[in-house]
């Protein structure tokens, strides 16, 4: 495939994903999107990147080269998929202006089973080991938990080498392909695999780092391997490629979670690639018409046939065969915990809530103290005095400073902008001040008739007491599936109704993008901290305000009642 083709496939799959009739993954959709609209955002002096279309062009040009390495397809062109083609132009095209350094540094590329990724990625592999022009003597490396996993992809590159040596007398006479390496012959260059169980894992100095199956991973043990030997490189990339799994919980499926938190602008990206091709959750898993949104090689590297003979063994084979159909071949992460609150619902209420207008306002509190080194939580809640006023509520939020700096560091959650940004209170040290709580509540008290406030009584013993002290009324609120579950299903019909005026706090909007429920037998649900990817305790202080509003509802001051169900 010439690079003009691939050119054209890439407008081809940009249109498509533009076109809201076609069938589409919604994650890649919005990833379409955000470079549209970056290429306009780009034409503004300000914009911090450019899109350098010579060097998107350039990785097209390289992969006129490559063959595919096995099979009936072994030495036959490698003619790209539109979804490589436009992961390609993006990836390589756009550049940092302060640096011109690549925008992105690490792709994060969720596709179901033969969609023509591991040799995808064998082609990116050679390109990074010689053709990459921002590096010499580059190092790649193919990283899995064991060395046997690593191999599998090493192996095709392997023979996308041999094949290409044999194509090209001037490029086989610069590298040589050895049992466990592919090494240059005209400088120190090369690309080798590297696992846990390898004897020299440390030490490395990786420009690319290849990890084929991510879901695979317990534990990101070889991601901080690659990833801490990047720091001499200029511009390295980390490139992962996998389907789901059946570890909701791990490592894959929490970094794909900062990945949709980025896609819906959740946090700021921090140069990340994120492509994701899934069914949508409401989505009839047994209606091929949306399989596509899983499979964009569907048609070509993959037919219906052979998903059709996958989804009689899924109907017919049992639990293991169904979650094997599910996680391969349309990317759905088993026994997941559903995300609870939709991102758009929750921003029908991101309109400015006023404090001065709230200035003698009734209002009840919810207060979850969650521990002394993590983020701590207070909202209050004023209920509407007029139909048609929306319940409006404040929101406080503190973390100890070290923590703050722990978590943006290792984590990536920007708790740092935050602060700076004023939506997120630093305490010094490394934990939670409660004086500064206290403080907050005790200014608040002076603008705000109080009605009382509901808290977790874990861990809450003492800021209790010294609130009862002050004057002001509190109530344990119970944290298990009776008490919370009439409040939790209430929140959520408001927030779907638009009936919550939160002002779009930035650290709200994350804590409820990471909301997941869990249902008892009696359809009873609450929301559940220790599965959650992020923190969520600013959304179980609303719950907990909702809920003392509830109860309280007739001695607070207000006319109108918005409840259905309560």
């Amino acid at each position: 495939m010439k690079a003009e083709e691939a050119r054209k496939l890439v407008d081809d799959f940009i249109s498509e994903g533009l076109n809201p009739e076609s069938v589409f993954s919604s994650w890649a959709r919005k990833l379409v999107a955000q470079h549209v609209a970056d290429l306009e955002a780009a034409k503004s002096k300000d914009y911090p990147y450019y899109f350098d279309e010579a060097a998107a062009m350039h990785i097209l040009q390289f992969f006129e080269h490559v063959q595919f390495s096995e099979g009936n397809f072994r030495g036959k062109p490698f003619d790209l998929h539109g979804w490589q083609a436009f992961t390609l132009w993006c990836v390589y095209g756009w550049k940092v202006k302060s640096n011109d350094w690549r925008r992105y540094f690490k792709v994060y590329i969720k596709i179901a089973r033969k969609n023509g990724k591991t040799e995808f990625l064998s082609g990116i592999g050679i390109y990074g080991h010689r053709f990459d022009k921002y590096e010499r003597d580059a190092q790649v490396y193919w990283f899995a938990t064991a060395k046997k996993q690593a191999t599998i992809g090493f192996r095709k590159q392997q023979a996308m080498t041999r094949l290409l040596c044999a194509k090209s007398p001037t490029y086989s006479s610069k590298v040589r392909v050895y049992t466990h390496s592919i090494s240059d012959r005209d400088a120190n260059g090369f690309t080798s695999y590297l696992g846990r169980d390898s004897k020299s894992e440390d030490g490395t100095n990786p420009f690319y780092g290849i990890c084929d199956e991510y879901h695979a991973h317990p534990n990101n043990d070889m991601m901080d391997v690659i990833e801490s030997g990047m720091g001499a490189r200029k511009s390295p990339l980390i490139w992962v490629i996998t389907t789901a799994g059946k570890n909701p919980d791990g490592v894959c499926a929490t970094f794909e979670k900062t990945c949709k938190q980025i896609l819906d602008g959740v946090i700021p990206n921090p140069g990340i690639f994120p492509l994701i091709f899934d069914i949508d959750q409401d989505d009839d898993w047994q209606d091929e018409r949306i399989w596509k949104k899983a499979n964009p090689s569907l048609g070509v590297s993959i037919s219906y046939d052979y998903l059709r003979r996958e989804l009689s063994k899924a109907l017919t084979e049992g639990t293991t065969a169904k979650n094997n159909f599910l996680t391969k071949n349309l990317n759905v992460w088993v026994t997941s915990l559903d995300n609870w609150i939709d991102d758009a619902d929750w921003m029908q209420g991101a309109e400015i809530v006023s404090e001065a207008e709230l200035i003698g306002r009734s209002c009840v509190g919810g207060l979850d103290l969650a521990s002394t080194s993590d983020t701590c939580s207070l909202i209050w809640l004023f209920p509407p005095e007029s139909e048609g006023e929306k319940i409006k509520i404040l929101f406080r939020c503190w973390v100890p400073e070290d923590e703050a700096i722990k978590v943006t560091k290792l984590r990536g959650f920007p708790y740092l902008k935050w602060i700076e940004d004023g939506e997120l209170t630093a305490t010094p040290g490394n934990v939670t001040d409660y004086d500064y709580i206290l403080k907050q509540i005790d200014d608040d008290a002076q603008k705000f008739k109080i009605h009382s406030i509901a808290y977790d009584r874990y861990g809450a013993g003492q800021v209790s007491k010294r609130l009862t002290d002050s004057g002001i009324t509190v109530s344990p609120f119970g944290q298990g599936f009776l008490s919370m579950s009439a409040p939790t299903k209430e929140l959520e019909r408001l927030i779907k109704g638009g009936q919550i005026q939160h002002g779009g706090n930035q650290v709200l909007r994350w804590m409820a993008s990471n909301a997941v429920v869990q249902r008892d037998p009696s359809d009873n649900i609450k929301v559940v901290k220790d599965k959650a990817f992020g923190k969520v305790d600013g959304i179980v202080a609303l719950v907990m305000a909702l809920g003392q509003w509830v109860t309280f509802k007739d001695e607070i001051n207000t006319n109108y009642n918005v409840f259905t169900i309560l």
